[in-house]
């Protein structure tokens, strides 16, 4: 399948319809609900992370996308700072929390979700300090 296609403009033409789309991204995590996440993301989707790592580089597929959401959802609680909506995403900025007291880990980060047929086709996330959070997933010391 071709880039164009793939990321290919969103059909959502609603701002409300976008927002709820991001939001049900976040409450996807926050509740563990991965068949909610399996609702709005493409069987093709993407999820790429910066850096190095366990949870590092691109995951592809739904599958893989979920598998990656469940790493994050056993370490970190999500809060929303806010959702933004462009023509064809949604970005979140949000404050990565620790479930537990070590190791610790408090990132800002941004979450943009590009969005083909209404449902979230890709992610890709962004890290204030990368390698804070390859510490804290995989416990490098660096």
């Amino acid at each position: 399948m071709s880039a164009i296609t793939k990321y290919a403009y969103s059909t959502i033409s609603c701002e409300e319809d976008k927002l709820k789309l991001g939001n049900q991204f976040l409450l996807a995590f926050r509740d563990r609900d991965w068949n909610l996440l399996r609702s709005i993301i493409t069987e093709d989707c993407t999820w790429c992370l910066p850096g190095e790592g366990e949870l590092a580089g691109e995951s592809e597929g739904a599958d893989e996308v979920i598998d990656k959401a469940k790493q994050f959802a056993k370490k970190l609680s999500l809060e929303l700072d806010h959702i933004q909506y462009s023509l064809n995403c949604v970005a979140l900025a949000i404050q990565n929390r620790s479930l537990s007291k070590e190791p610790t880990a408090d990132e800002h980060i941004a979450t943009v979700n590009t969005i083909r047929d209404g449902r979230i086709s890709g992610i890709y996330t962004f890290f204030s300090d990368v390698p804070g959070m390859r510490t804290y997933f995989d416990g490098v010391a660096h």
